[in-house]
């Protein structure tokens, strides 16, 4: 078995508060981009789009919560077989 696989064992025993927390302080020791990245054209114009639909229909996005618990749903689900 891998150090990897040991780890990602070790990560899956966890308790779900728990490897949020592992999670955040992975991401968190990840290095900054040396350069920021830069947008396309195209980028800025989707980024343009997408705000525009914001604002055109404010009622329509879906909070950050109820997206994070379906794909949470999804993946156990998927798991499950």
């Amino acid at each position: 078995m891998t150090d990897f696989q040991r780890a990602l064992d070790a990560a899956m025993s966890l308790t779900p508060d728990d490897r949020k927390r592992l999670i955040d302080r992975l991401l968190g020791e990840l290095p900054e981009p040396a350069t920021p990245a830069e947008l396309t054209d195209a980028m800025k114009r989707e980024l343009d789009r997408r705000l525009a639909d914001i604002e055109a229909n404010p009622d329509d996005e879906v909070p950050w919560e109820v997206v994070n618990a379906e794909v949470i749903e999804e993946l156990r689900r998927c798991r499950s077989g």
